[in-house]
């Protein structure tokens, strides 16, 4: 291997992809079926649709390091009132 000219930059950043059509209730059945089934028609978006946000993570600038990526966009990362941090106290 050749050594590099350049330093290295690695970007980290924290993504949200959304709620995704997947077969996670496959075996449910009954009520809790047909409930899943009808929350997930008006709330959940293609798969598609949910990994553009990860490509964009994937392939976000400087800009994003260390931000939050919700719907391909830097968002606003909310925590619950009883979290002080990113880890929350039980």
């Amino acid at each position: 291997m050749s050594a590099s000219s350049r330093k290295g930059r690695v970007i980290i950043n924290c993504l949200n992809p959304g709620w995704c059509y997947s077969e996670v209730m496959r075996e449910a059945t009954g009520a809790n079926l047909m409930m899943f089934k009808g929350v997930r028609a008006m709330l959940a978006r293609k798969t598609e649709v949910g990994s553009r946000t990860l490509v964009a993570a994937a392939e976000g600038g400087p800009e994003t390091h260390g931000q939050y990526m919700d719907d391909c966009h830097i968002g606003k990362l909310v925590l619950p009132r009883r979290c002080t941090q990113i880890e929350c106290v039980n």
